[in-house]
């Protein structure tokens, strides 16, 4: 299995008989341990961390006490915290723990961010959701671990099973398509156009798989030492718009970049006059709104692909992500004509060809893998495919795991019994323990977001 998951798993079940002994005062303390212990198998990361929270805490200090210029020691702050995110990918795929502190940073000028030191401390290093996130209000979070919710055999068995379907989505499927999917994108000129598109779909299901596996493991770790982080995936393929899409996928992300980059933006005295300029030159009124939108909207994006990675092809893959949102919010007037199942299938086909972007390596990359899609490629590379029996493994458990969400999707989510949700879980270890990929020549040590 994952080592990652596994010394995650172990720290939590260790801190969950811990705090049950400890005074409600200890937890945050016993947790902030917790945390180092977990960073404690990759030394590196262990003191850019360390040192990273401890130079947070003191910068929060007088912005706080609102000493001085506050603006100004702000914005240099924010600067520095920026400038250490380069430096937190390198060393620990930490991208996401540097947006919480920014957030911290800009909530404790606000005059938030009160809690006590052990408490906040505990909450910049909480590690369920310290390397991938969810991206997590630090002080929200400190007044959860100053009163965490009992455990509970209901609250216990369902986040047990939380964490088993996060493992079987990464080790089951994810991992079963990520070598098929890696050579193709590396070798897009010798690929047939048939061999790109099944990459292009399998690529859509490998990321899904381990990204929302990935916060099924750290949501449902967290839910055992009684803290409910927020959700990070809301069935994203069902989305019926580019915009509904991203408001389904990586919600903490995208809902950390409107508060801080695009609201603020869009309420500045420059970006309110240039919109009303471009408003009067355009007829209709979400023509009108998507005119008033444009510049904050695609500034915002463009820093989303800068924070994946300071390199064109992530730049290029924001503001088209940005494009298609302005495209949609200005031609989707009135009442939808087409029906909702055909525009979810557009809407997973437009993500599905901006994506080539993110994954691809350059743009020169991403415009060879563009021209095998339309068949200006080579005329092989069916042997890349998995075998027959892994192609199958993949799809049966995808197909489960859609259908799933499918039914949550119509129904609303359900939670099943204790001994419902404990039997599953046993089912659910049994098929990772048979089905999962791991074992000598394979290293499934990191998730897919943990490169950023």
């Amino acid at each position: 299995m994952s080592l990652i998951s596994l010394r995650a798993a172990a720290v939590a079940l260790g801190l969950c008989l811990l705090l049950r002994r400890l005074p409600a005062k200890a937890g945050p303390t016993a947790l902030l341990a917790g945390s180092l212990l977990f960073l404690a198998g990759t030394p590196v990361a262990l003191a850019l961390h360390a040192g990273h929270t401890a130079l947070t805490l003191l910068l929060a200090i007088p912005l706080r006490r609102r000493q001085g210029r506050g603006r100004a020691l702000l914005w240099a702050a924010v600067l520095l915290e920026c400038a250490l995110i380069p430096l937190l990918r390198r060393w620990g795929g930490f991208s996401c723990a540097a947006l919480v502190h920014i957030g911290y940073l800009l909530d404790a000028r606000r005059g938030g961010a009160d809690a006590p030191l052990a408490a906040r401390a505990a909450a910049l290093t909480y590690f369920p959701s310290l390397r991938e996130g969810p991206i997590v209000d630090a002080s929200a979070l400190a007044g959860q671990l100053l009163a965490p919710e009992p455990l509970t055999w209901e609250r216990g068995s369902r986040a047990l099973l939380r964490v088993v379907t996060g493992l079987a989505k990464k080790l089951i499927v994810a991992d079963r398509l990520a070598g098929f999917v890696e050579a193709a994108f590396a070798a897009p000129g010798a690929c047939c156009a048939g061999v790109l598109w099944l990459a292009l779909l399998a690529y859509g299901m490998q990321i899904y798989m381990d990204f929302s596996g990935c916060m099924d493991v750290a949501l449902g770790l967290s839910a055992l030492l009684g803290v409910d982080l927020p959700e990070n995936f809301s069935r994203p393929y069902f989305a019926a718009g580019c915009a509904e899409y991203w408001r389904r996928w990586h919600i903490t992300l995208g809902g950390w970049f409107r508060a801080h980059c695009f609201y603020p933006l869009a309420a500045s005295r420059p970006a309110l006059a240039l919109g009303g300029r471009l408003a009067k030159r355009c007829g209709g009124v979400r023509l009108r709104r998507a005119c008033a939108m444009a510049l904050p909207l695609l500034a915002t994006w463009a820093l989303v692909g800068l924070w994946h990675g300071f390199a064109p092809h992530y730049l290029a893959w924001g503001l088209v992500n940005g494009l298609a949102i302005l495209a949609g919010t200005a031609l989707e007037s009135g009442k939808p004509t087409l029906p909702r199942g055909l525009r979810v299938a557009r809407t997973f086909f437009i993500i599905s060809l901006i994506r080539v972007l993110f994954r691809a390596g350059s743009l020169k990359d991403a415009g060879a893998f563009y021209a095998g899609l339309l068949g200006f490629g080579g005329a092989g590379g069916w042997l890349l495919l998995p075998a027959a029996a892994d192609i199958a493994v993949a799809a049966l458990f995808a197909a489960l795991f859609m259908a799933l969400e499918w039914r949550a999707e119509r129904h609303g989510e359900g939670h099943p019994s204790v001994p419902a949700a404990l039997a599953l879980c046993a089912l659910g270890i049994a098929a990772v323990c048979i089905l999962g990929r791991y074992g000598p020549g394979y290293d499934p040590v990191a998730f897919y977001y943990n490169r950023f």
